[in-house]
């Protein structure tokens, strides 16, 4: 009787893995990553979709910042060049330090937004 229960499950575990490689086989790389949404909670796909937004914009910092940093630099150059006066010249300086500031607060508080949704809800 145990010989018979040993095949028996045997048996279920060769189905089993026919019928995953016939899974396996059918469906598509992308397909499969989406079924494994399916077992995921509706605040599972909310926290995700905060985090991927919030993935988007913590991106968006480096280029923005390459821009105010390109502007820096030619407000320097215009002052070197005697283009800009020196209150102008600090009033542009002024302008794009605190741009770099805010970049770098926005960037600081979606990083961690994303950092506390993700380690927060895997506990």
């Amino acid at each position: 009787m145990v010989q018979h229960r040993r095949l028996s499950t045997e048996k279920h575990s060769d189905q089993d893995e026919k019928a995953e490689e016939i899974d396996n086989k059918t469906l598509s790389p992308f397909r499969a990553y989406l079924r494994l949404w399916e077992y995921a909670s509706p605040i599972d796909n909310s926290l995700r979709a905060i985090a991927c937004a919030s993935a988007l914009g913590a991106g968006t910092a480096y280029p923005l910042m390459t821009i105010v940093f390109g502007t820096l630099i030619n407000d320097f150059n215009n002052f070197g060049l005697g283009l800009l006066s020196p209150s102008e010249f600090r009033s542009r300086l002024n302008t794009n330090s605190l741009w770099f500031v805010y970049l770098f607060l926005g960037k600081f508080g979606v990083s961690s937004l994303i950092r506390d949704l993700l380690l927060n809800r895997s506990y």
